[in-house]
């Protein structure tokens, strides 16, 4: 037996450090690790186990320090981010391998955090020990006690958690593909136990019966006469499966040749792309003609796009996955690693749903018997209503996302077969689903809206009138769409993709009299234009407010396939956008919006929605009057006055922190809320860095207070710096920012209807010690005890003078350094003083999407003794890695050069405990991060001549 195994795994062994260390990535480490699963899949302990995955892998477009290939039954996982499966990793070090039987970490550190997670896997563990005790006879460990070298303790102490079973093998005695095929067998048969027990009663996918009967009868509701997908009459045949046969035999016929012969050169490559996208593009198709529905527009737009190279490109791609080498999953895979980026520089948005939805429907159309076509968002709403796991992750179509909805759709077919329905192939599969549980026929699901409001969430969300006073309600809500006039400009779809200038001229050339002329009429057609070509681009997803004026919501929708059509039949809004509608979530308006979102959404046909109005419509809670208007649809003539106030519950004000993203303790939260309450002047004090005029900045938006932020010079020493002066030319008072601040606070409060809810003003003083407080803040530090005494206090400008309210109130950030002063006690004794600090767990929870997150917070406890940083640095350094990784940089390399610029420069001084800190710098940045250690070399000869310093 000889499939080159060991002689693959030495070769790689051998060459990979170097290329990781120095070589870009990926170099030809792509075509190895696939010959390296190839061979793999040829042993005869896999040949024997057809349904396994093999996968291999070395790092998503970066270089992994472990190397690894997983083999994986889609009975237990079908990703090596969670579940049990069989791994060969590479040490880092690359002086061996190990085989194991492993656990995935990134979904169980996820859901459950670092600490619970390791408990879970070790119980996992332990009982998996139970089924598998005889490997031990044939040299596996069953124990934790591995290593792979890793120079992270984090990701080293999960490993020993997570491991079941193992066998280290150095790189002078790695096993012969002989040895490797026993050793494999074995602890494949351990895999199939615990597979085996976890799925005790459920050969397949387990299907709850009554939703699955619920879906069953709302096909049959709507397929009026099925009796079986054979049967002629009925409307099943008709409606659903003719125009799919009818595509079918058209690919398979005039596509499937063109795109699996070789293109010769570039222009047959663009001939066979343009042909492709003329049939996913034909309107109708069959006998007699159907709608052809199965891909949005938005999905093809970009084939009639390709040209020169990136066609030939898109061609090679195709050809691979109808007619590559591997299974299907397989090639879906290979396709989108090379696809996507095509995708990227012709979509904006949505290829996620592309890299599911293209591939896959082809599949079908080429071989309808074995494969099925995966809309968007589709299969995991079917797996949410039978419950079962979601099949697809959230990344990218992959290989193991495709075999879990092969094996959700192979589990429908059966249940299909035993109704006796006599499903043909995966076309009759895929009706049954579109029908039964898309949003083609069925209403949404009370919870498609809730993770909208995720301010993360990509989702987009529009209010949209069907018509004046919402005339063409009833029509959209039995039709499942939503409809715009404009007829005039014709089909959207044949505008470019930045075809929002072209739409602009013919708006105004189709409706002279409405948008030409006057500054006024051209503007209302810019803000038009934008309007129409938002509605062009809705999405499967994004969410749809059906309104009538800006009183009622009369149902929320969720975008579907096929998204925009063009319906000339109509005789009017003849722009339609496919909906599925949820009328449980109506809701009354009626002064409810704050006077600017009213203005514009009576005057707008459409407008995106802010997210923070849509949670608070969504949960039904006060809607706070600080919603911003979309700068793209909003123009000057919708603002009006607004002294309308309700003040949010201390509980809705946490919660819109915590969308900003701005992670502090509930506890820090109410002490500063409380504070502006009890004294209306209150100190944030703390190291720079920590988010202190974050939170106030923050807290002020969440309550919907104007705020004015005043930074304080260090050259004040007076008044006259913060309050302004009356001219000696002119004798007029010359006002500052802060001073007309004042008056309008002042104003706000005489002019309230409801003195007991008024719009509270917040100033912020930021970086207030730089000069002496009681120099420029005197006068303020009088009134203010006043003004807790009497409700009201007085303060001269000039000739005049501005009354001073509770509504007012004064927040002064400090950071105490050597570069800033301090406060006599009278401002203590004036002021609620609180004091920010940043442990380690915040720094944690704030970087813990970031790559590096671990190698920062390593170097924030070896610099915080003595040059700490706070989370402006750590959101400095983010910044910059993202910046230059958009420009091909490794992360690695961009974080070094932040580390360099950021950190390094902060450590200077005689400090005896400098010598330490370099050395565990030197440490920490020896192996990846080269200019930071150079620079910390260099830093410690200078400590050497008795002092420390960047420079």
């Amino acid at each position: 037996m000889s499939f080159e195994i060991q002689g693959q795994l030495a070769a790689l062994l051998a060459d990979y450090l170097t290329a990781r260390q120095s070589a870009p990535f990926p170099g030809d480490f792509r075509q190895r690790f696939d010959k390296l699963e190839q061979a793999f899949s040829q042993l005869p302990a896999l040949q024997s186990r057809p349904t396994l995955l093999v996968r291999a892998g070395f790092g998503v477009g970066r270089w992994a320090k472990v190397p690894w290939l997983v083999i994986l039954d889609p009975r237990e996982t079908t990703t090596p981010q969670q579940g049990v499966a069989v791994a060969l990793n590479f040490r880092q070090d690359m002086a061996g391998i190990t085989l194991s039987l492993n656990q995935g970490t990134a979904r169980d550190l996820a859901e459950k955090g670092r600490k619970e997670a390791r408990a879970a896997w070790r119980s996992r563990a332990n009982h998996a020990r139970t089924l598998i005790g005889d490997l031990a006879s044939v040299g596996f460990r069953l124990d934790g006690d591995i290593s792979l070298g890793q120079d992270d303790g984090h990701t080293a102490g999960d490993l020993a958690a997570r491991t079941i079973a193992w066998a280290a093998f150095p790189v002078d005695a790695l096993p012969d593909d002989t040895t490797l095929n026993r050793l494999l067998d074995a602890l494949l048969v351990g895999y199939e136990r615990w597979v085996a027990d976890q799925n005790k009663g459920h050969p397949g996918p387990a299907f709850e019966t009554g939703a699955l009967q619920e879906m069953r009868q709302r096909f049959l509701s709507h397929m009026t006469g099925f009796l079986t997908f054979t049967d002629s009459s009925g409307t099943y045949r008709q409606q659903e499966r003719d125009y799919k046969t009818q595509l079918a035999a058209i690919f398979q016929t005039e596509l499937l040749p063109l795109l699996t012969a070789p293109a010769e050169d570039a222009t047959q490559a663009e001939a066979t792309i343009q042909a492709l996208h003329h049939l996913l593009t034909r309107r109708k198709v069959g006998n007699p003609p159907a709608i052809q529905n199965l891909l949005s527009w938005r999905a093809t737009e970009h084939l009639g796009r390709l040209r020169g190279a990136e066609a030939l490109e898109a061609a090679h791609l195709f050809r691979d996955l109808l007619s590559g080498t591997g299974d299907t999953p397989t090639r879906v895979e290979r396709f989108n690693a090379g696809y996507v980026a095509i995708l990227a520089r012709h979509m904006p948005s949505g290829t996620q749903g592309v890299s599911r939805s293209l591939p896959t429907l082809l599949l079908m159309l080429a071989d309808p018997a074995h494969e099925i076509f995966v809309r968007t968002t589709l299969f995991n709403d079917v797996a949410r209503q039978l419950g079962c796991p979601r099949p697809l992750s959230d990344e990218h179509l992959n290989a193991g996302d495709y075999q879990a909805c092969l094996r959700l759709a192979s589990g429908i077919r059966t249940c299909l077969e035993e109704w006796g329905w006599q499903p043909e192939d995966m076309i009759d599969v895929q009706s049954f689903l579109w029908v039964a549980a898309s949003g083609a026929y069925t209403e949404a699901p009370l919870d498609a809206f809730d993770d909208a409001t995720d301010p993360q969430s990509e989702r987009r969300i529009f209010k949209i009138a069907p018509g004046e006073q919402a005339r063409f309600w009833p029509e959209c809500r039995k039709e499942g769409m939503i409809c715009i006039g404009w007829d005039k400009v014709g089909d959207l779809r044949d505008y470019p993709a930045d075809g929002l200038e072209e739409l602009k001229q013919v708006l105004r050339a189709a409706y002279p009299e409405d948008y030409t002329g006057s500054g006024a009429r051209r503007a209302t057609g810019t803000r038009k234009a934008k309007e129409i070509w938002h509605f062009r681009n809705l999405q499967p997803g994004d969410i749809v407010l059906a309104t009538r004026g800006a009183s009622e919501i009369l149902a929320m929708g969720e975008v579907v396939e096929p998204g925009y059509s063009f319906d000339p039949s109509r005789t009017e809004y003849q722009h339609t956008v496919a909906v599925r509608w949820n009328d449980k979530y109506r809701r009354d308006l009626t002064d409810r919006l704050p006077p600017g979102v009213r203005a514009t959404w009576m005057n707008c046909a459409l407008s995106p929605v802010d997210r923070v109005l849509y949670a608070a419509i969504l949960g039904e809670r006060p809607i706070p009057d600080s919603i911003v208007l979309p700068s793209d649809i909003d123009d000057e003539d919708t603002q009006v006055p607004d002294n309308f106030y309700i003040e949010p519950t201390f509980t809705d004000t946490v919660a819109a922190i915590a969308a900003k993203k701005l992670k502090l303790p509930e506890r820090l939260l109410r002490r500063y809320h409380v504070a502006l309450k009890t004294r209306g002047f209150v100190i944030l004090a703390g190291v720079s860095g920590t988010g202190k005029t974050w939170l106030a900045e923050a807290y002020a938006q969440a309550v919907a207070a104007e705020y004015l932020v005043v930074p304080v010079a260090p050259n004040w020493t007076s008044r006259e710096d913060l309050l302004g002066y009356v001219s000696p030319t002119s004798g007029e008072y010359q006002h500052t920012a802060f001073s007309r601040f004042l008056i309008r606070a002042a104003k706000a409060h005489e002019q309230a209807a409801d003195k007991t809810s008024i719009r509270p003003f917040h100033v912020i003083l930021d970086e207030m010690n730089l000069a002496r407080a009681e120099h420029y803040f005197a006068d303020f530090l009088s009134v203010l005890e006043q003004r807790n005494r009497d409700g009201k206090a007085t303060l001269s400008l000039g000739d005049s003078q501005v009354s001073l309210f509770g509504n007012l109130v004064f927040i002064g950030t400090v950071n105490m350094d050597e570069t800033t002063h301090g406060f006599a006690h009278k401002v203590y004794d004036r002021a609620q003083l609180i004091e920010v600090t940043l442990d380690r767990d915040m720094l944690a929870a704030h970087v813990a999407e970031q790559e590096y997150a671990d190698t920062l917070l390593s170097l924030w406890d070896a610099l915080g003794p003595v040059a700490p940083f706070a989370l402006r640095t750590a959101d400095d350094i983010a910044a910059y890695v993202r910046r230059a990784t958009a420009l091909g940089a490794t992360w690695q390399e961009a974080f070094d050069e932040a580390v360099l610029q950021k950190l390094l420069p902060r450590i200077r001084g005689f400090d005896p405990a400098l010598a330490a800190l370099l050395q565990t710098l030197a440490t920490l940045t020896q192996h990846d991060f080269p200019l930071s250690h150079a620079k910390i070399e260099q830093m410690r000869k200078g400590l050497r001549d008795g002092v420390v310093s960047f420079f």
